[in-house]
Order: C-alpha cells, then sequence, then structure tokens
C-alpha cells in the first residue's frame, strides 16, 4: 500500500509539473506573438513612411523638370501634408 500512496503522489506531481509546463510554453508563445505583432506593426509604419517620403521626392523632381525649375519649399511641405492625409 506504500508503494501505491508513492506511486500516486508521484503521478499526481508529475501531472501538475506537465500543467505548469504547458501553461509556461503557452505564455511564452503569446509574449513571442504579441513581440511578432509589434515588429510588423513597426515595419509596416517604416515602409509607409519610407514610401511616402520616396513619392514626395518623385513629387518634387517632376514638378521641376515640368517646370523647368525648382519648386519652393511650401509646395514641398504641401505634398507632404496631403500624403499624411492619406
Amino acid at each position: 500500500i506504500e508503494a501505491s500512496a508513492i506511486f500516486d503522489e508521484s503521478k499526481k506531481e508529475a501531472q501538475q509539473k506537465r500543467e505548469e509546463m504547458i501553461e509556461k510554453a503557452k505564455a511564452e508563445v503569446a509574449s513571442m506573438i504579441d513581440a511578432g505583432k509589434k515588429t510588423l506593426e513597426q515595419e509596416k509604419t517604416k515602409m509607409v513612411n519610407d514610401a511616402k517620403r520616396e513619392i514626395v521626392d518623385l513629387v518634387v523632381k517632376t514638378s521641376e523638370k515640368l517646370l523647368g525649375s525648382s519648386v519652393d519649399k511650401s509646395y514641398e511641405e504641401k505634398v507632404v501634408k496631403e500624403l499624411n492625409n492619406i
């Protein structure tokens, strides 16, 4: 009977340890997913900002070619404001 009690206790402890390990793994996975989402959002924001800067540069360069002269700073700022509204 003593051996049976020891076995049952060991089995119970092993099950508890297993459940703790599963919960810890779930928490780690959730943390990794959250970190991945944050990284993706940061990359998305960076890509959008880079694209907007590139568009402004292209608009300014195209306008300068069409006008045959350089555009003033206020025009460039207007283009930036318009892009920020998108």
